[in-house]
């Protein structure tokens, strides 16, 4: 039953961020390119992704590792596209930074460690520091030595 909200929950995200991409032009800003549009729908994709995981975060007592499992595996698949859409390698940067988070979140996810949540706040940084300096008016810079959601202990 778990699983099944689980699925409903992520499925329902999905359709609300295609829904809401659909409707609207995309945001022009000073370093729009061909390549910052195409890449708008993969960068939807895997904060919709990401946000399923907080979902199973905050509601779940017990990490649900099979949802899990097809969510990592989604964001990785996510994140190739998301490279291969970089044309101009005008987000490379940040993309190699997300690249080495999801090696550490699917290392961390096989081996049902409990500091998996712990990563995943690490690859929600890297998202945030991409669009605090490409929409710098949208989103806050994290600071350093600020408290993440993760609160888990152990390692």
């Amino acid at each position: 039953m778990r699983t099944l909200l689980t699925a409903l929950s992520l499925s329902a995200i999905l359709l609300s961020v295609g829904i809401e991409a659909g409707a609207t032009q995309p945001m022009a800003h000073p370093a729009a390119t061909r390549s910052t549009i195409g890449l708008k729908q993969y960068m939807s994709k895997f904060g919709s992704m990401l946000a399923g995981l907080e979902i199973i975060q905050l509601k779940e007592k017990k990490p649900d590792w099979a949802a899990i499992d097809i969510s990592v595996k989604e964001l990785s698949e996510t994140l190739a596209e998301m490279q291969k859409a970089d044309k101009d390698n005008a987000y490379k940067e940040f993309t190699d930074v997300l690249a080495a988070g999801m090696v550490e979140l699917k290392d961390k996810a096989a081996k049902r460690d409990k500091t998996f949540f712990r990563s995943l706040d690490k690859i929600r940084e890297s998202c945030f520091k991409c669009h605090a300096a490409h929409r710098p008016g949208d989103y806050l810079i994290p600071e350093k030595g600020d408290d993440k959601l993760s609160k888990e202990t152990g390692k």
